[in-house]
């Protein structure tokens, strides 16, 4: 018994240095914009367009479930890099804004958890003036001068040339990826100010008179507000076949790029001991509701996105298949708890998605939100704004411009042809409440923290008590 306990107490000896040893993972971060889960093999499509992504999707977890916070660039790049959503972090205006010298961001506290820190980014959205480098060590958006999007083959060299050249630190490596941007083609350039081609647009006549619309980020189709329309029940507009194309072949093209960057981090020893995620900033309509590209609208098409989560030290399963909802607000927690990194102080309103991967019996939300705000100037009122809330069952859309709700029962009309609102009101009535909850809870009120706690008054500012 003696001789078994020495044993025992000398392997425990042995292993626990080892443990310690370990240290926190590196973790890679693969944002792939417009990146729409129902194209994924992982998620069902059945065309083989993602092997690559599949088959690493087989070796995770796949979050069946997971939302964009908007429907478009800016704001879920903030959301993510932040934790908070479009209302607190204040990022949602076309217009060039600047994130708040005072907002710490995920990269500020993973630098003060001992990572070493890159992005590499080749979109407008990206750019350094945003304020959204805070806290990289190394920080490169190669958006050219003529706005040519740079693919990530281009950029892979410098990101492997950073991993090779960094000391002993673990690191946190984020990557936009561009590749399939509109309109689909694997050479571009990319204009802020002409998006997409006004002909090549079916307008949905609901939000034809809406600025700010279909004919590009930036450039007013028109004015005023259209009478409110009876909800449809018919069938709207389905995906135009030639965008299809043109989306698969370029996420085609994307997904060989990703495979690539993976067989380079197998290849330099990395891969059991770095956290991988995909997911996708946003989706993209490709003429569903009548509408192409992703600047308005929050249609499955554009705010279902893919979320693959590879973490090697959790124990469970490859394939994994996690159902609860998700928002990208989860995003910098589960990136900061990976890292063992605090932010309880920071008041954020997601939650570590490795809980769920834990424990599959975790409590969980009920519902989740997404909401589309635009303006042209920083000082403008919004001349765009959408929002929508959901469960694992029902779907409900407000936009300020059509005056009504839309209704969609997710489970058995996924593509959201048939507007339910006028047949189940009790539905509409228990989600626009939560709609509206979600509003007043997530928009600031006043300056300070996010959750609304009155900061204690400096004594100074105290009354002076009254003499004796």
């Amino acid at each position: 018994m003696r001789l078994a306990a020495t044993a025992l107490a000398a392997a425990l000896a042995a292993w626990a240095p080892a443990a310690r040893a370990e240290g926190p993972p590196n973790i890679v971060f693969i944002d792939i914009c417009s990146a729409r889960a129902d194209r994924f093999g992982s998620y069902g499509y059945g065309k083989g367009v993602t092997p690559r992504m599949d088959a690493f999707a087989r070796e995770g977890a796949v979050f069946e479930n997971a939302m964009a916070q908007s429907s478009w660039c800016l704001p879920n790049f903030a959301t993510l890099f932040t934790g908070q959503p479009p209302e607190v972090h204040g990022l949602y205006s076309l217009a060039f804004r600047k994130l708040p010298e005072a907002q710490i961001t995920l990269a500020q506290r993973l630098k003060e958890a001992g990572y070493d820190t890159a992005a590499y980014s080749g979109g407008t959205w990206l750019l350094p003036q945003l304020g959204l480098d805070k806290g990289f060590d190394h920080y490169v958006n190669t958006l050219t001068t003529a706005a040519k999007l740079t693919s990530l083959a281009e950029r892979k060299p410098a990101m492997l040339a950073w991993i090779d050249g960094r000391g002993k630190h673990p690191f946190f490596l984020y990557v936009s990826i561009e590749d399939i941007h509109y309109p689909y083609l694997p050479e571009f350039q990319y204009s802020l100010v002409s998006e997409l081609d006004p002909a090549e647009v079916s307008l949905e006549s609901e939000a034809s008179s809406v600025p700010l619309l279909r004919e590009g980020g930036g450039v007013p189709s028109g004015g005023g507000s259209p009478a409110p329309i009876p909800p449809r029940t018919a069938p709207r507009s389905g995906p135009i076949p030639e965008k299809e194309a043109k989306y698969d072949a370029a996420l085609s093209k994307a997904d060989r790029q990703v495979g690539l960057f993976l067989d380079d981090l197998k290849a330099r020893g990395l891969w059991d001991n770095t956290v991988v995620i995909i997911t996708g900033d946003h989706g993209d309509s490709l003429g569903e509701h009548g509408i192409l590209g992703h600047m308005e609208g929050l249609y499955q098409s554009t705010i279902h996105v893919p979320l693959l989560l590879r973490h090697p030290r959790v124990p469970g399963p490859g394939g994994r298949r996690v159902s609860e909802l998700i928002e990208r607000v989860d995003l910098a927690p589960t990136v900061l708890d990976i890292a063992g990194a605090p932010y309880a102080d920071l008041e954020l309103p997601g939650r570590s998605l490795l809980s769920l991967l834990r424990g599959p019996a975790t409590p969980w939300r009920e519902y989740a939100f997404a909401s589309s705000k635009h303006s042209t100037e920083p000082a403008a009122d919004l001349i765009l704004d959408q929002r929508v809330v959901r469960d694992k069952r029902w779907k409900l859309h407000w936009y300020l411009q059509k005056g009504r709700f839309e209704l969609y029962d997710l489970a058995a009309d996924p593509r959201e042809e048939f507007d339910l609102s006028a047949r189940r009101p009790e539905v509409v009535s228990r989600l626009a409440f939560e709609l509206l909850k979600n509003l007043e809870l997530s928009r600031p009120h006043a300056a300070g923290p996010s959750s609304g706690k009155t900061p204690a008054r400096p004594a100074r500012l105290l009354p002076t008590p009254p003499a004796d």
